[in-house]
């Protein structure tokens, strides 16, 4: 007798941008949202379209979010402080759902709050799906995540970005080191980012081609190591400086 294989695939995705697509079968926006403890604002919509040609479900879970000087992030458990509604929604083939998500927890909170919000797909059979019995043909289980942040801060909290120390790698990539001395959660993706050398050329390289870590958000009292390529800063010679100004 035939036994029946099984595979799981899962894709997690987190990033910066407006859409993120898992093998173009969903998209979510926003990818990160800043939302406040208390009021109107302690709320926002998340979108979920389906750009597979069958229906998807897809439930919303969330999970407390630790980030370490090295912008690697480590996932908790649900606090409970995000719900989701509807948690759980079944999306037609080229159809969007709205999800409303809402910050719950504690309204006196003086430090920034940082949690992953996943919309995870519930994982589908694809093959042999028509019985239980043993066969030849492999039953595929698939599901997708995609994971997005949402940083919960208080009114009055602002990031302040300082260059601690640049320095050059040995293959000539721009080594930043930066501390956040302010109150909020600094958004390094968002910055700009100006490097000059003695002589007084300048660069401005995309954010994009900066290396952040798994997670650009910078905590309020936390240092980062940033990387330029060094080909993104060919123009620069011998010593250089760095000047960053958040968006």
């Amino acid at each position: 007798m035939l036994s029946r294989r099984l595979f799981t695939v899962g894709l997690a995705v987190a990033a910066s941008g407006v859409w993120a697509s898992s093998a173009k079968a969903m998209q979510v926006s926003p990818m990160v949202a800043e939302i406040t403890p208390s009021g109107p604002k302690s709320t926002y919509r998340m979108a979920i379209r389906n750009d597979s040609a069958t229906p998807i479900t897809v439930e919303i879970v969330s999970f407390s979010l630790a980030v370490d000087d090295q912008g690697a992030q480590t996932l908790g458990e649900d606090t409970g402080d995000i719900i989701a509604y509807p948690p759980q929604s079944i999306i037609p083939p080229g159809r969007e759902q709205l999800v409303n998500v809402r910050y719950v927890g504690a309204a006196d909170i003086t430090s920034p709050k940082m949690y992953v919000v996943r919309a995870a797909q519930l994982p589908v059979r694809l093959g042999d799906s028509q019985t239980d019995a043993p066969s030849d043909a492999a039953e595929v289980k698939v599901g997708f995540n995609i994971n997005t942040h949402v940083f919960v801060s208080p009114p009055g909290t602002e990031p302040e970005v300082r260059v601690s120390s640049v320095r050059r790698a040995e293959n000539g990539d721009a080594l930043i080191s930066v501390f956040n001395a302010g109150t909020g959660i600094a958004r390094l993706r968002r910055a700009r980012y100006q490097l000059s050398d003695a002589a007084g050329h300048q660069v401005e390289p995309p954010a994009s081609d900066v290396q952040l870590g798994q997670v650009s958000a910078l905590p309020a009292g936390q240092t980062r190591e940033l990387r330029i390529p060094a080909a993104a800063i060919t123009a620069l010679a011998g010593e250089i400086s760095a000047v960053i100004r958040l968006e």
